[in-house]
């Protein structure tokens, strides 16, 4: 039905005004293929990945403001000639794919409603990132050495990951989607203070072993209710896309805000233990948006 609808509101759209919206939603795409050749002709040397990335949010912005310009028919249109059936068909393809779905999910949820989700999602696992991020740089400043690393922060956490999947999604279907998505991220908060722990005691090798299994199990915890969370939020007919957008906004968090952790401890003059005291607060934010959107979930 959207692609049909779609592939008339594009018949009733000028060649010039098709060639926009076909550029505009091509453009992002274009835009990450030159950020992963490295950006060639942006002479910025390490500070080309900020500059992309604000290029591309800037881009999405304006792309979608001005979407809803271009999507109005226009008054007096002639009918399609035959030379641009290809692009009708273009056009009609990328508003169904890229369009569609996002019009589906606000139109279902509401703005209000969808913008709030998009933002717990941005922000739910954010502490659990700048922990990540930091954790090696924490481990070799403490006095743990490589092999200790190794062994206890790479291969245990590794293992303590894939052993706890299973009764960690019994627990999340005992509780339901709301409430284990509630109690892991406060486990999961809760299992930073024990890296806070090993800031202020030093080098134990049996507390490290504790926290990665700890972290282990509340990782693997959050990780599914998460994903059975994203899961709800989409459409049986737009499940793909749509979970592809949930999932970006939240790896959009946990890899490019989580990116600023490093200024975060040079702040703290390298004080480990609130780091990890403040990677714990980081959840609240987000606990507080899943409780105002408890009563539409």
């Amino acid at each position: 039905l959207n692609q049909t609808r779609f592939s008339q509101l594009s018949r009733g759209l000028s060649t010039a005004r098709q060639l926009r919206i076909c550029g505009l939603l091509l453009l992002p795409w274009l835009l990450a293929i030159w950020g992963f050749w490295g950006c060639p002709g942006l002479p910025l040397g390490d500070g080309k990945i900020p500059v992309l990335i604000t290029l591309e949010v800037g881009l999405l912005v304006i792309l979608l403001a001005d979407l809803f310009r271009l999507l109005r028919p226009e008054p007096s249109r002639t009918a399609t000639v035959a030379p641009v059936a290809a692009l009708n068909r273009l056009t009609t393809w990328l508003l169904s794919t890229l369009v569609a779905p996002l019009e589906e999910f606000f139109v279902r949820k509401g703005a209000k409603f969808a913008l709030t989700l998009l933002a717990f999602l941005l922000v739910f696992k954010l502490g659990e990132a700048f922990l990540g991020r930091m954790s090696i740089v924490f481990y070799k400043d403490i006095g743990y050495s490589n092999s200790d690393i190794a062994t206890y922060s790479k291969l245990l956490t590794w293992w303590a990951t894939v052993l706890f999947a299973i009764p960690c999604a019994l627990l999340n279907a005992r509780f339901g989607v709301f409430k284990g998505l509630f109690i892991s991220g406060c486990a999961m908060a809760a299992s930073n203070l024990m890296f806070a722990w090993i800031a202020v005691v030093g080098p134990d090798v049996h507390l490290l072993t504790a926290a990665v299994l700890v972290d282990g199990f509340t990782q693997s915890w959050s990780t599914i209710a998460f994903v059975s969370f994203v899961s709800t939020l989409c459409h049986q007919s737009f499940s793909a896309t749509q979970y592809t957008l949930f999932a970006a906004v939240g790896n959009f968090g946990r890899t490019t805000i989580a990116a600023n952790s490093g200024f975060l401890v040079d702040s703290l003059n390298g004080n480990w233990a609130v780091f990890f005291v403040l990677t714990c607060l980081m959840v609240i934010p987000g606990l507080v948006l899943l409780t105002l959107l408890r009563k539409r979930l």
